[in-house]
């Protein structure tokens, strides 16, 4: 795996509302920034299971095109 891949695949942490807590992860730009930020927020239920891959996929692949990209689970 090259550098550029291991940096799109983002950094996990968790976010704090209230009594609650959610994992997310924030995928850094790389290359030329867009200055654009773009939210993924995962789908419920059976729908989250299948799309749980391609949510990842899509945020490595806007990082890779210079997106900053915060993708968290309910």
């Amino acid at each position: 795996m090259n550098s550029m891949h291991t940096q799109a695949a983002g950094q996990p942490f968790y976010l704090q509302a209230g009594d609650s807590t959610c994992l997310a992860w924030l995928h850094a730009a790389q290359g030329r920034p867009r200055g654009v930020n773009v939210l993924m927020c995962q789908a419920i239920g059976y729908e989250a299971l299948c799309a749980y891959g391609a949510y990842r996929h899509i945020s490595e692949a806007l990082a890779r095109a210079g997106f900053d990209v915060l993708r968290f689970d309910y």
